[in-house]
């Protein structure tokens, strides 16, 4: 039999089926539109499977051991989607193509103008990758908030 795992003083991990509602809160979290409903449940199974013995606080540990050296709790997790990939890339390219206008212009521009819309321009791409980065953010700790209030309501019951 495992052991519970409290999270906090509202949620705390009883059963298998609490770890595996768990583990698809953190994976939604963790990869955002790349999440895959049959992928979590396949690691939860293998989890559960390979582990039988272990609490759910080694489970967790295992389920989150490889998002590297991120801090991971409830809610936190790698904050990313294809909108904040793309800008990702769009940010990259953007770089390249400033360096290489300033290598073939670097006789024609004024370096500071130049120099202060490029990093203008870069840093804007940055802002919005931050900003994309916090509605995920928020987004994931009001799932977290509502999935605990969810399990409170439950327990009164």
């Amino acid at each position: 039999m495992k052991r519970k795992f409290i999270i906090n003083k509202a949620f705390s991990i009883n059963s298998d089926e609490d770890f595996r509602n768990y583990a698809h809160n953190l994976m939604k979290n963790a990869h955002g539109d790349e999440y895959s409903k049959e992928v979590t449940d396949k690691v939860v199974d293998d989890l559960l499977k390979d582990n039988s013995n272990a609490d759910y606080g080694e489970l967790i540990g295992r389920l989150t051991s490889g998002f590297g050296e991120k801090s991971f709790g409830y809610i936190d997790g790698n904050y990313t989607n294809s909108k904040i990939k793309q800008l990702e890339k769009e940010y990259e390219d953007l770089k390249k193509k400033n360096r290489e206008y300033f290598k073939s212009h670097a006789d024609d521009v004024d370096i500071d103008d130049w120099c202060d819309k490029a990093d203008a321009e870069e840093y804007l791409i940055q802002l919005k990758i931050e900003k994309e980065q916090t509605v995920l953010r928020h987004k994931a700790e009001l799932e977290d908030i509502e999935a605990r209030l969810s399990d409170c309501k439950k327990r009164i019951k």
